[in-house]
C-alpha cells in the first residue's frame, strides 16, 4: 500500500451524532418448514417451504492497524482503516450496507473535515457493462446545513485518462462509536446492483478506500489511511434439494423452483430402501435445511 504525507491534522474534535442506517446485528437463519416427498414412478416430488434470513457483514477486505499517518497516537480519531465489510442485512429490502471498521473512534471524537471515501465497480464497471460509482461520507456536511455524518453517492463516468463523478442521492449513514464503525445503507437500484452482482475495488485515485480531508483536501497528500478489498457477489435466494440413505450426509445438487417463500422440484428415485430428502434456503451464505425420510419399495 503506498502511503502519503501530509503536512498537518486538524484537531478540532465534536461529538459524533447517529443517523438511521441499518444496526449491525446478527442476522436471522434461514430454515425450511413443510417439506413433504411424494415417489411416483421414478420421481420423487419435493414442495415445501422457505424462510430466508439476512446476510452477516461479509469481510472483503483488511487493512494493518496504526499504519495511518501518526500511527497509534492519531488512530482513535477515526483515522485507521481497519476491516470493509458489504452485507444485505434484509432478503426482502434491495439494500446493501457498506461497513467501515476502524481501529478506534474514542479519541475525543471525529475531526469534522474527515471524509471517507469507497470506490466501486458494478458488474465490471464501466469498461463492462456496469457502472461505476464513488460511495462518501462525511463528518459534517455544510453544503447540506447539517452537523449530522452525511453520505452520498456519486455517479463516475470516463472522463479523458480520468474520471468524472457527479453528486447524487443522500442515503443513510450511522457513526458508531461504541462499535468503531460506519455504516452506509445504499439502496441497490441506485448503483445499478441485483441479486447476483458483483461489487469490485475500484482504483480511481491512488487506493479505492481512504480516509482523508474534505474535498478542497482530497489529493494524495490529504490521505490518513488508504485500503483495498476483494470482490463481493450480492446474495440470491436459492433452494437445493438432495437426498442419501438414512442417516448419511446429503449432497444438495438438484435447484428447485422458487415462487415467493414456496419451492418445488424432483430428484430422480436412487432404487429400493429408506432415504432422507433434504431440502436447504439460502441467502448468500445463511443456510438452513430441512428433512423427510421416504421409503421406496
Amino acid at each position: 500500500m503506498r502511503r502519503v504525507h501530509i503536512i498537518s491534522l486538524m484537531t478540532s474534535l465534536v461529538t459524533v451524532s447517529m443517523l438511521a442506517a441499518m444496526p449491525a446485528r446478527a442476522a436471522t437463519p434461514s430454515s425450511v418448514s413443510g417439506l413433504s416427498a411424494s415417489v411416483s414412478g421414478g420421481t420423487i416430488s419435493v414442495t415445501g417451504t422457505a424462510a430466508f434470513g439476512g446476510e452477516d457483514p461479509v469481510q472483503v477486505g483488511d487493512d494493518a492497524v496504526n499504519d495511518n499517518l501518526g500511527g497509534a497516537q492519531t488512530a482513535l480519531l477515526g483515522i485507521d482503516l481497519d476491516r470493509m465489510l458489504i452485507s444485505q442485512p434484509n432478503p426482502n429490502v434491495p439494500t446493501l450496507q457498506f461497513t467501515l471498521d476502524l481501529n478506534g473512534m474514542t479519541g475525543g471524537g471525529i475531526p469534522e473535515h474527515l471524509a471517507y471515501n469507497w470506490d466501486i465497480r458494478v458488474d465490471g464497471g464501466s469498461v463492462g457493462n456496469g457502472a461505476d460509482w464513488s460511495i462518501k461520507s462525511w463528518r459534517t456536511r455544510a453544503l447540506a446545513t447539517t452537523v449530522d455524518p452525511y453520505a452520498a453517492v456519486f455517479t463516475c463516468v470516463p472522463s479523458g485518462t480520468g474520471s468524472s463523478c457527479t453528486a447524487g442521492p443522500q442515503v443513510p449513514v450511522a457513526y458508531d462509536g461504541t462499535a468503531s464503525e460506519i455504516r452506509i445503507s445504499v439502496p441497490m437500484g441506485t448503483i445499478g446492483a441485483s441479486p447476483g452482482s458483483t461489487i469490485d475495488a475500484w482504483l480511481r485515485i491512488s487506493a479505492p478506500v481512504w480516509v482523508g480531508g474534505t474535498a478542497a483536501t482530497q489529493t494524495l497528500a490529504g490521505f490518513y489511511d488508504t485500503a483495498t478489498h476483494d470482490q463481493y457477489v450480492v446474495p440470491t435466494k436459492t433452494v437445493r434439494l438432495g437426498i442419501a440413505p438414512t442417516g448419511s450426509p446429503i449432497s444438495y445438487t438438484a435447484t428447485a423452483s422458487l415462487s415467493g417463500s414456496t419451492f418445488s422440484g424432483s430428484l430422480a428415485v436412487p432404487g429400493p430402501g429408506v432415504y432422507d430428502v433434504g431440502a436447504q434456503a439460502c441467502f448468500g451464505a445463511n443456510c438452513g435445511t430441512g428433512t423427510v425420510t421416504v421409503t421406496i419399495s
